[in-house]
This record gives C-alpha cells, sequence and structure tokens, in this order.
C-alpha cells in the first residue's frame, strides 16, 4: 500500500497552524471537529510522529516534525489547486440539440446565434 500525504491532510496540518487549533481549524474548514482530529491521527500515523502538542486549556501547536512539514504541505496545496484549475480552462462542456429539419433551419440560428455571442 502507498504511503502518500493526501492533500486534505495538508489542508488540516494547515488550517490548524493557520487557526491555532483543532476547533477553530474545523470551523474554518467547515468540518467537524472529530474530522479535524481524525485526519491529524491518519497523517501521525503515516509519518509514526506526532504533528500536534496537545496542551490542556490551551490550543494544539504543531510539533517541529510538523513544522518541517508545513512548507512541503503548502507546496502540495499550491499544486492540487493549479492542477484543478489548468483543468477546469480546458473543459468545455457540449450541448447537443436534437430537432426536426424545420425548426433546425428556421427557428434556431437567431436563439444559437444569440447563445454564441452573449
Amino acid at each position: 500500500m502507498a504511503r502518500d500525504i493526501e492533500v486534505r491532510q495538508c489542508r488540516v496540518l494547515i488550517a490548524v497552524h493557520e487557526r491555532g487549533g483543532v476547533g477553530s481549524a474545523a470551523r474554518a474548514l467547515g468540518v467537524a471537529q472529530s474530522t479535524v482530529s481524525e485526519t491529524l491521527l491518519s497523517l501521525e500515523r503515516l509519518l509514526d510522529t506526532p504533528v500536534t502538542l496537545r496542551r490542556p486549556g490551551q490550543e494544539a501547536a504543531l510539533t517541529p516534525a510538523a513544522e518541517a512539514l508545513l512548507p512541503h504541505a503548502r507546496a502540495l496545496v499550491a499544486a492540487s489547486e493549479a492542477a484543478l484549475a489548468a483543468v477546469a480552462q480546458r473543459s468545455q462542456a457540449a450541448i447537443r440539440i436534437g430537432t426536426v429539419e424545420s425548426i433546425s433551419s428556421y427557428l434556431l440560428p437567431g436563439p444559437l446565434s444569440a447563445f454564441r455571442h452573449p
């Protein structure tokens, strides 16, 4: 089985760092706090080292290992967003219209022209 860091893990790590804790990161990401905690645990299992320091009565802080991972996590998120943007720019939807000849010859040319040139 591949040992790959997932983009979602990177997003959570960045959010915990930027927001100062698990609860704040969860709110910023629009997910449950348990989702952030589980994602952090999965990252810890992958790295075989803790990524947060849990301090009673205070928010979580990143460990030195997580701090070292942070620039790479940012790069992975940026690469993912760039890849999705590149595909989105090249994506074009096709609309297929089926009609009888009289409609396609007499009624559709005007609306199709307006559709092409908004």
